[in-house]
Formats: structure tokens, C-alpha cells, sequence
């Protein structure tokens, strides 16, 4: 666990999807906004049927969609990239927003290292007001976690004594800045969270960050 005294010499790097914002708040704001483009284009408001399958947790939504429209299966991609590039109605917790800034103005820097499409997580992270943030996105240099490649270029261009990563999901979030040498911190699921991983005294060492938290805003005290 860092000391405060270390906070100066640390920079901190973050997961983006139900780390910094719940992902779910995410889909919610492309399927209204896809419900509103299909009453304007096609003349059907598909709202409740949406709801249904949204509540049923349907694997494939935009399909349904499809045939509820009655239109060929193929205008599936077209509701998917719509889905994909919409400007989300998406925001951070004031709490949260605030321990980020404070760690960014007491700490050598903070940075946003996410897997997904460039311009849905730069979106994302543009409604969220994060985008004064250095963003590391997986599409933008064909590079998934768990590789080390991204993390490696951030020691490269950001020099502190320690690096911490915070996360939430210990499938993929922790074992490179683990195998690095990073401070890794998980933040636990709750309820809302599109994917519940794991009970963490399962997972193997190297896949378990070095200690968990409820929020974000939790961080400072534990560091």
C-alpha cells in the first residue's frame, strides 16, 4: 500500500468502463436514443418492446429489433454502428470526479487506459468531461489487455517511482501492470455492473490486484 508521501512520485492510470462510470448507464443512453431515431425514420415507437428485452437481458437486442420492424436482418449493422457512435448522455459521480482531480494535482499525473472502439470511448470519456486526460484505448494501437504493450509505453512517457492502476475487472485489468511491477487496486462490483467477475479468493495471485475497494473515492484513504 503507498504511503501519502508517495501520492507526489505516483502516476495513477484507470480503467473507463464500470470503473469511472457504470457501463450500464451507457447502453441506456444508446438504446433511447436509437428508440427516438426508429420513431423518426420508421414512424414506430418500439420503446416498450426495447424495455422488455433490455430487462431480459437479451443477447441480441438490435436483431429484435429487426424483426419487430419487420426489416432485413442486415439493418441490424446499421442500429449497431448508430449504437456505437452516439454521444452518450452519461456523467461521473461528483464525489469521484473529485478524487481523480485531486490525485492529478497532488500525484505526477493521471491517465485513462480502456479496451473498445476509438471513437466510443473517446465519446465516453468526452460526456464524462475526462478528455483533458491522457486516453490509452485499445482499437487506437491494436492492443488488448492483458498485454503489457500499453502500460509499458506509459512508463515510457510518464516517469514516476511507483504506477497504480485501478480497475474493475481481474479477468484481464491487473496481470500486466501486476507482471510490471504496479500498485493495482480493484474497485468491487455492485449490482449495476454490466459483468460480475469472479469472487476475488478464487482468482490466481496474478489475476488479484493488490488490494480492493468500494469506490473510487475510497482511494485516497487507502493510499
Amino acid at each position: 500500500m503507498l504511503q501519502h508521501k508517495e501520492i507526489k512520485t505516483s502516476f495513477f492510470v484507470f480503467d473507463l468502463d464500470d470503473t469511472l462510470f457504470k457501463e450500464v448507464d451507457y447502453q441506456t443512453s444508446g438504446y433511447i436514443q436509437l428508440i427516438q431515431l426508429i420513431k423518426k425514420i420508421y414512424g414506430r415507437d418500439i420503446e416498450k418492446e426495447v424495455k422488455k428485452l433490455i430487462n431480459k437481458k437479451d443477447n441480441d437486442i438490435m436483431g429484435k429489433i429487426c424483426q419487430i420492424l419487420e426489416v432485413p436482418i442486415s439493418v441490424k449493422e446499421s442500429f449497431l454502428w448508430f449504437y456505437r457512435l452516439h454521444m452518450p448522455n452519461i456523467s461521473i459521480e461528483k464525489d469521484l470526479k473529485n478524487t481523480i482531480e485531486y490525485i492529478n494535482k497532488t500525484s505526477k499525473g493521471v491517465a485513462i487506459l480502456s479496451d473498445g472502439r476509438s471513437v466510443t470511448q473517446r465519446s465516453k470519456i468526452r460526456s464524462l468531461g475526462l478528455n483533458k486526460f491522457p486516453c490509452f484505448i485499445s482499437e487506437e494501437y491494436e492492443d488488448e489487455k492483458p498485454s503489457l504493450e500499453r502500460f509499458k509505453i506509459i512508463m515510457e512517457k510518464y516517469d514516476a517511482d511507483k504506477y497504480i492502476y485501478v480497475g474493475d475487472n481481474p479477468l484481464k485489468d491487473f496481470l500486466a501492470p501486476n507482471m510490471l511491477g504496479w500498485d493495482t487496486v480493484g474497485l468491487l462490483p455492485n449490482e449495476d455492473n454490466i459483468h460480475i467477475y469472479t469472487s476475488k479468493k478464487k482468482l490466481p495471485k496474478n489475476h488479484s490486484p493488490n488490494f480492493w475497494i468500494k469506490s473510487i473515492s475510497d482511494l485516497i484513504q487507502r493510499i
